[in-house]
C-alpha cells in the first residue's frame, strides 16, 4: 500500500556513503566478493593454531574458481589483516569485502602454519544467484561399530553409514555418530551426522587417524586441537580440548 507501518530504520552514515557513491558514479550497486566462507577464532582455536588469542577471521571453506582459491587461501587459514587494516573480529571482513569495488586488488596478511604470510587476491564482483547447497535431514543412524577420540564416537564411512546420514559417495572423513550431552563437543553444536574430514590440517579418513593426530598435538603442549567438521556439504572448524582424548 505505500503507508508506513510506524517503524523507522537508520543506516550508519559509514555503510550508507559506500552505496551512495556507487549510485552516483555508475547508477547501480556492485558488491565486492572472494568466494570464501568464513567463522570467528576463538581463544581455543587460536591455541590450537598457535596464534597469541583469538582475532581475524578462520577461512572455513573456499569455493572452487573464485578470487580466494585463485590465491591458494585454504581451509585453516586466519586472516588477520585486510588492505592494511586490522581484523579484530570476523565480522569486519565480509564488510571490508563486501564495499570494496570489483577488479580492486586487495593485499591479505594471513595466518597459516604457525606464521604470518602476505598474499594478493583481486577482488570479484558478487552475484546474488550463486547456488546455495541442499540441506537434507539426515535419518536417524542405527548405533555402527565406534571408536572414542576427542570425547566423540566416530566410525568408518560406510555404504550404510551413507544410507543412514544421507552422505553422498563422493564425501571423504570420518563420520561421528554420537555426541555426549554437555561435552565440549556438543557445546559447538556438534552432532551425529557430521563428518571430521581433518586434524589440524591433514585430512583423515579412519577413526584411528584421529586418534593418532590428538594424540601428537597433546605431545607437542597443545590443550586444545583443531578439528574441521563437514556438514551437507558446509565446512568450518572447532577446537576441541585434548584432555577429554
Amino acid at each position: 500500500s505505500g503507508g508506513s507501518i510506524g517503524i523507522g530504520f537508520a543506516i550508519p552514515s559509514a555503510l550508507a556513503r559506500p552505496i551512495v557513491e556507487q549510485l552516483k558514479a555508475t547508477g547501480k550497486v556492485e558488491r565486492g566478493w572472494i568466494g570464501a566462507r568464513i567463522q570467528p577464532v576463538t581463544d581455543e582455536i587460536a591455541e590450537a593454531v598457535g596464534l597469541d588469542k583469538g582475532r581475524g577471521a578462520m577461512i572455513a571453506a573456499v569455493d572452487p574458481g573464485s578470487p580466494a582459491a585463485q590465491a591458494k587461501l585454504q581451509p585453516g587459514d586466519v586472516i588477520l589483516t585486510y588492505d592494511g587494516k586490522q581484523i579484530d573480529r570476523s565480522r569486519q571482513l565480509p564488510r571490508l569485502v563486501a564495499d570494496t569495488p570489483p577488479e580492486t586488488p586487495i593485499k591479505l596478511t594471513m595466518w597459516r602454519d604457525g606464521k604470518e604470510q602476505e598474499v594478493d587476491l583481486k577482488i570479484a564482483a558478487l552475484s546474488l544467484n550463486r547456488p546455495v547447497p541442499p540441506q537434507p535431514e539426515p535419518e536417524k543412524p542405527k548405533p555402527p561399530p565406534s571408536v572414542d577420540a576427542l570425547g566423540l564416537k566416530l566410525s568408518k564411512l560406510s555404504p550404510d553409514l551413507r544410507k543412514q546420514f544421507s552422505l553422498p559417495d563422493a564425501v571423504k572423513g570420518v563420520v561421528i555418530t554420537e555426541v555426549p550431552q554437555n561435552s565440549p563437543a556438543a557445546a559447538q553444536a556438534l552432532r551425529p551426522g557430521d563428518l571430521v574430514i581433518a586434524v589440524g590440517h591433514e585430512a583423515v579418513s579412519a577413526p584411528e587417524e584421529v586418534q593418532q593426530k590428538a594424540a601428537a598435538a597433546k605431545k607437542n603442549g597443545r590443550k586444545n586441537v583443531l578439528v574441521r567438521v563437514e556438514r551437507e556439504g558446509n565446512s568450518r572448524f572447532v577446537a576441541l580440548p585434548l584432555e577429554t582424548s
